[in-house]
């Protein structure tokens, strides 16, 4: 799975909101080199104060893949 720098993903230009979620989520695929599941990405999330519940993240994801950013 290849990832857009997050620097160079414009959420506005994409018709997506800034969220800390979000860019939560890009930098957990630029820093890991393994598939992810949804679980481990609410983990992460959670130990960083972001609170998301598991259909938000399944949601993001397929927007992310949908624009083309992962």
């Amino acid at each position: 799975m290849h990832v857009i720098n997050k620097t160079a993903v414009k959420f506005p230009n994409l018709g997506l909101k800034k969220t800390k979620a979000r860019y939560a989520i890009l930098h957990i695929f630029e820093e890991e080199k393994r598939p992810l599941d949804v679980v481990e990405i609410i983990q992460y999330l959670s130990k960083h104060d972001i609170h998301v519940n598991r259909t938000t993240v399944y949601r993001m994801l397929e927007t992310f893949l949908g624009k083309g950013i992962i």
